[in-house]
């Protein structure tokens, strides 16, 4: 299973509606991995950039470091999130990459198609080339 918290222009969020404490990450990785159950769970965040989420950059590069960072925030979770495999950072312009590589050599014609739906979207809004 894997979770991606996406943000174009903002940044993530310092606190949550039902937990003020927990920061939007934390709250993704936190349901992520409960839904996933015995799946293995990753958490991606997806910026356009640092400039654009500071935060988030410096909270996920705190949650790399050190998983025990989660698990101090996360106490209702005394399983130590198991199926935890992974955490990482994307950006749009990367993804948009692999969108015009998809949409140039999928195989099948709906994978090409829907490829180059989501690459002419990025594309309007500015991250990536017309396909």
């Amino acid at each position: 299973v894997w979770f991606i918290e996406a943000k174009y222009k903002n940044d993530v969020s310092e606190s949550t509606t039902n937990n003020s404490t927990r920061d939007q990450i934390l709250r993704n990785i936190d349901v992520g991995s409960w839904y996933a159950g015995v799946r293995d769970f990753y958490f991606a965040l997806l910026i356009l950039d640092e400039l654009h989420s500071p935060v988030g950059v410096s909270l996920l590069g705190k949650y790399l470091k050190s998983k025990n960072d989660i698990l101090l925030q996360l106490p209702h979770r005394p399983d130590g999130l198991p199926n935890l495999k992974g955490m990482g950072q994307l950006t749009w312009d990367a993804l948009a990459e692999v969108l015009s590589s998809c949409f140039q050599t999928a195989k099948r014609e709906d994978e090409r198609y829907f490829a180059k739906q989501a690459a002419d979207w990025l594309a309007k809004k500015g991250i990536a080339k017309t396909t």
